[in-house]
C-alpha cells in the first residue's frame, strides 16, 4: 500500500487569467506556481502478488523434475492515472508449465501471460483529443479519436534457461 502526495507544495501551473500569451505574464514573471495536493506517483496505491508452484519428479525421465507455477497479481483502483478517469481495480493471471534439472541448472518452459486475457482500460484521455494538429478541433470540432492505455495484452510463448559456470 502507498499514498504518497503533495501537502501544499508549489508547482508549474498555468496562469490565473488562464491565458497562453506574454500579456498573461506580469513582467519578472516567467512561470507561475500554484498550491497541490496531487498524487506523486500515477501507480494505484495497493497491489499484491502471490506466487505459487508445484513441482515433483518425472519417473523414467531420469534426474528431471515437471512443474506449474502461477502467479496473480492485483491492482487496486486507481484515481491517479488520469485527470478524467478512474482505472477499475483488475487482476493478471501468468502461467507457467515446464520442465528443469533438480539443480536448476537448466529450465524450460511455457508460458502464458494475461492467460484470462483481462483487459482494463487504465488510462484514458477523454477530454484531449489524441489527435489535434495545430488545435484544429477549436475550428473543425473533435477528432473523436482519444488516447487510451490498457493491461498489457495477453501472450504464450516458449522460454528456456541455462545457467553457465553457476552450479
Amino acid at each position: 500500500y502507498t499514498n504518497g502526495h503533495l501537502t501544499g507544495s508549489q508547482i508549474p501551473c498555468s496562469p490565473p487569467s488562464g491565458g497562453q500569451t506574454a500579456a498573461a505574464f506580469p513582467p519578472g514573471t516567467h512561470v507561475f506556481l500554484c498550491p497541490s495536493n496531487a498524487s506523486t506517483s500515477v501507480a494505484p496505491n495497493f497491489t499484491s502478488s502471490a506466487l505459487s508452484e508445484y513441482h515433483t519428479p518425472i519417473p523414467g525421465a531420469g534426474n528431471i523434475d515437471g512443474f506449474i507455477r502461477g502467479i496473480y497479481t492485483y491492482y487496486g483502483r486507481n484515481p491517479h492515472a488520469s485527470e478524467f478517469y478512474v482505472a477499475p481495480s483488475y487482476g493478471i493471471v501468468n502461467l507457467f508449465l515446464g520442465l528443469r534439472s533438480p539443480g536448476g541448472a537448466w529450465e524450460g518452459a511455457f508460458f502464458a501471460k494475461n492467460a484470462f486475457n483481462a483487459k482494463p482500460v487504465l488510462v484514458s484521455g477523454v477530454g484531449n483529443p489524441a489527435i489535434d494538429a495545430q488545435s484544429l478541433s477549436a475550428t473543425f470540432g473533435s477528432s473523436g479519436y482519444y488516447s487510451t492505455q490498457v493491461a498489457p495484452r495477453q501472450e504464450f510463448g516458449i522460454t528456456f534457461t541455462y545457467a553457465i559456470g553457476s552450479r
